[in-house]
């Protein structure tokens, strides 16, 4: 009788911690936002990119590429030149997902970057595509702005939130 008084009470706290632990964890789109303000915003007001740290794990370093992976929400955080993105290659966030990510950095582009003009036009037939950006010319290296992307669900969905930084400085 003691036994199964000993199991139930482990089980019962173990489900308890279990369904806490999922109430305290951001959703994946609070946590790709998270990456994002916590890896890319930071160097485009820095000479220098913030370096991923704990819990991100190394995936590849190239000539011209670093991807860092976040194992608990499955995301990759990528510096490119003046480009870092948060990248959900490699489990695309789901349709709901995405639209609670879509609202997520509209409010925080305009938190974060208020001096940002947004181009909502989709030419692309993507599922979501806006690009915050300054006024600069398209294709001067002054230019620098906010994108996120997200190709059609019936092409896997993959969502993309990225920064090109302003000139002068890489990523």
């Amino acid at each position: 009788m003691r036994a199964a008084v000993l199991v139930s009470v482990v089980a019962a706290g173990l489900a308890a911690g279990w369904l806490g632990r999922a109430a305290w964890e951001p959703s994946r789109p609070e946590a790709m936002l998270t990456l994002f303000r916590d890896h890319c915003v930071p160097f485009a007001r820095a000479a220098m990119p913030v370096q991923p740290r704990s819990p991100l794990r190394q995936l590849r370093i190239d000539n011209a590429r670093e991807y860092w992976g976040d194992p608990r929400s499955r995301l990759v955080v990528e510096h490119a030149g003046r480009t870092c993105a948060v990248t959900d290659i490699i489990a695309p966030l789901s349709d709901a997902e995405a639209a609670e990510l879509h609202t997520l950095v509209r409010e925080a582009v305009a938190k974060d970057f208020p001096g940002l003009m947004v181009e909502d036009g989709n030419e692309l037939g993507w599922d979501i595509f806006v690009l915050w950006h300054n006024s600069a010319l398209p294709g001067t290296r002054d230019r620098w702005g906010v994108t996120l992307a997200r190709v059609p669900s019936s092409q896997g969905g993959q969502t993309s939130l990225s920064l090109s930084a302003p000139a002068g400085q890489t990523a």
